[in-house]
């Protein structure tokens, strides 16, 4: 009867032990896998940092300052009257820019003073 039971315990350990050698590689696989997941993060957020960057500064071009840069290339490819209509379309947005901050400026002063006249 003792050696029944010792044989029982040496089997239920061999499993047991089989089963933590496998819990023991599957955890050496979730940890390679979240390893390789924080790289890719980190090379999605360095992605996503500059082309956010880029982006700025291509609105910030495109909505406020004519590029002299596009104006010159449009002027080598096309010639003189091209780079005219470049300039003056660049001269409309950068007015038409002013023109909406000016407005936004108005509607803010607009605003503190019916503000103010509500607290009297």
């Amino acid at each position: 009867m003792l050696q029944l039971e010792a044989h029982q315990l040496q089997q239920t350990l061999i499993v047991k032990q089989d089963e933590l050698t496998r819990l023991n590689r599957d955890n050496e696989r979730l940890l390679t896998e979240a390893r390789l997941l924080l790289k890719e993060q980190a090379t999605q957020q360095d992605r996503l940092e500059r082309q956010t960057g880029e982006l700025a500064v291509q609105r910030r071009s495109w909505l406020f300052l004519p590029n002299p840069e596009n104006v010159k290339l449009a002027s080598d490819q096309i010639g003189s009257p091209a780079a005219s209509i470049l300039s003056r379309s660049s001269a409309a947005r950068a007015g038409s820019s002013a023109l909406l901050s000016s407005a936004l400026i108005s509607v803010g002063l607009a605003s503190n003073c019916s503000t103010r006249s509500l607290m009297r």
